[in-house]
């Protein structure tokens, strides 16, 4: 149980810690995207408001096995997204996320969906009515290999104790079976 216990303090600092990391990776990919998007905004002429050398940046660079770019417009409306089926989709039923990322036009936030920590980093471009974000999954950037241990460690733990506590339990009372028989010879 102890052991249990000193795992679950190290499991939550790791949490904050792979929480800091993955803030700090998804701002530094905003800025890669930054960069693409001005770039492209100078050398390529939109068809229909479409940039195609930004979905083909923001198709073929994913961010781990999880985590991609993604545009949206003012209205939360997609405009580029790694999934194509979901341009123009509008991101409204995610309310908390979408009113966020509206109402700051920059910064992170970390949210949970699906039961996956996931941290967005975004700014807005003004003149185009865009934002723009990068995100990833928490775990994904710290290590996942490493907390399926970290788990299996907990649980193997918490048997332990659990049967500790059990031999614990049937000594003390064969003990007392003992205490009480000698304590009878004795009288």
């Amino acid at each position: 149980m102890f052991f249990a216990g000193i795992l679950f303090s190290i499991n939550r600092a790791n949490t904050a810690s792979a929480q800091t990391i993955s803030e700090k990776r998804s701002q530094e990919m905003l800025s890669v995207l930054q960069y693409v998007v001005k770039g492209k905004f100078k050398i390529e002429k939109p068809v229909n408001g479409f940039y195609k050398g930004i979905q083909k940046f923001i198709s073929n660079m994913p961010l781990g096995e999880n985590g991609y770019y993604f545009i949206i417009n003012n209205a939360g409306v997609l405009v580029h997204h790694i999934n194509k089926d979901m341009i123009g989709k509008s991101m409204a039923k995610y309310v908390f996320f979408t009113k966020t990322i509206l109402r700051n036009g920059e910064g992170t936030i970390t949210y949970d969906f699906a039961g996956k920590t996931k941290v967005v980093s975004y700014s807005s471009i003004p003149s185009s009515g865009w934002i723009l974000a990068a995100g990833y999954e928490v775990d994904e950037l710290f290590f996942a290999p490493f907390r399926k241990l970290e788990r299996q460690i907990m649980i193997m733990c918490l048997i332990g104790g659990f049967i500790l506590a059990v031999v614990i339990f049937y000594e003390f009372k064969a003990t007392s079976k003992r205490g009480k028989r000698d304590i009878e010879l004795i009288c």
